[in-house]
């Protein structure tokens, strides 16, 4: 069962392991009772691992075993009972049995020292890897943990085509490259453990999910401290994602949402993007190729100061959309809108606002009625291959209207 153990009859035991390490003992009551009890509390509900001691590795059958990795100073350790530890070195292997538990050691708040594909964890013998608990007990099972270090968890899950469930990641400031392509084609990963932290070095969570096949919905993503490409990639090849988390920042850094959900074909709808100030390469590629993404005329992306090709591709592919965003910022920088909407086959720019069945939308660049001023390839290509009169680079300042 992987949380418990239950036996019908009389009376009705339920052995708390994970919760309190105890056992405990029920009280007679009705088996249909129970159940009710059961699944109230821990299939409706997200129940938390985090405080035990120790990181709860689960397989499907007793030849399960693990080969852990880890790069930084510090001992690991492994246990079938929580009571006997033995230590295990980086690229060695656990006996076999179904349930291993592992706890830590390490020298500072990383398990790893950088951030590499050797780094990853093997699974072997079995269909799912289930994993409850804290992964920070693998860096201190006595005390918890709120800051991990540059590179501390990067490529751990790498390729773990069998991981069904992860692992908790409670820290709440994270460094440099710290979950960087974490879980990378974990293809069999149907749920995103929570992500707390509201502090995000460079490259944090950058390819942490990318080619997850049959992720469908994104964790909260409530950071609004953000470091350098932090979310770079985080959803690429996301083919099932349906949902785009809320993105809080108002303040940006250059390649912050680089690519963030390229190519993930089921993604229906965009976040809203308060921040006011894009930075360099901030949008860059960020829904390319998002194949199902409508924007229609009331998406506007506020931004009035622009950082060079901060919207660059950012819409790229999305042959579903119709409609182009509304772009209020008066000067242009170089490239910042460069290719935005190439590909978008059902946006259709016209010069004249009577269509054959209705009256076009109007749209310019800038929005306003002001006239803007641009940069270096500001608009190179901005309307490349799509469904209208106007293709290819559109000019500045000047009234265009978009519909069939």
């Amino acid at each position: 069962m992987g949380i418990g153990s239950i036996s019908n009859g009389n009376n009705i035991k339920y052995k708390d392991q994970l919760i309190t390490g105890l056992m405990k003992e029920v009280a007679p009551i009705s088996a249909c009772y129970y159940k009710q009890i059961y699944y109230r509390l821990f299939l409706s509900a997200p129940v938390s691992y985090a405080h035990l001691p120790y990181v709860r590795f689960v397989g499907d059958n007793s030849n399960f075993y693990i080969k852990p990795r880890y790069s930084n100073t510090g001992s690991l350790e492994y246990s079938f009972d929580t009571t006997t530890w033995t230590t295990i070195q980086s690229g060695n292997e656990t006996p076999t049995g179904k349930i291993i538990y592992m706890r830590g050691k390490m020298d500072s708040a990383a398990l790893f020292t950088s951030g590499v594909s050797s780094n990853m964890w093997k699974f072997f013998n079995t269909s799912r890897v289930e994993i409850y608990g804290s992964l920070n007990r693998l860096l201190d099972y006595e005390n918890d943990i709120t800051t991990l270090e540059d590179d501390c968890f990067s490529n751990m899950f790498l390729d773990c085509s069998n991981l069904t469930i992860p692992p908790e990641l409670p820290a709440t400031t994270l460094g440099d490259n710290t979950y960087g392509y974490m879980f990378t084609s974990c293809t069999n990963l149907k749920k995103a453990p929570i992500l707390p932290a509201t502090t995000i070095g460079e490259n944090c969570y950058a390819g942490m999910f990318s080619y997850c096949t049959s992720l469908k919905k994104p964790p909260a993503l409530p950071a609004t401290s953000l470091g350098v490409g932090c979310y770079l990639n985080m959803f690429g090849n996301c083919i099932s994602l349906e949902e785009v988390p809320t993105l809080p920042a108002t303040i940006l850094q250059d390649n912050c949402y680089y690519m963030m959900f390229e190519n993930c074909e089921s993604l229906l709808n965009t976040p809203d993007l308060p921040a006011l100030v894009a930075t360099d390469n901030c949008y860059y590629g960020m829904f390319m190729g998002c194949t199902s993404l409508e924007i229609n005329s009331a998406t506007m992306l506020p931004a009035t100061t622009l950082g060079n090709s901060c919207y660059r591709e950012m819409f790229s592919g999305c042959t579903s959309t119709a409609g182009p965003p509304i772009l209020p910022a008066l000067t242009l920088t170089d490239y910042c809108y460069a290719e935005m909407l190439a590909g978008c086959t059902n946006i259709k720019v016209q010069t004249t606002q009577k269509g054959p069945d209705f009256i076009r939308v109007p749209w310019r660049i800038p929005y306003s009625t002001e006239d803007g001023t641009m940069g270096q390839g500001s608009l190179d290509d901005m309307l490349l291959n799509t469904g209208g009169a106007i293709t290819g680079t559109p000019s500045i300042n000047t009234q265009y209207y978009w519909g069939n």
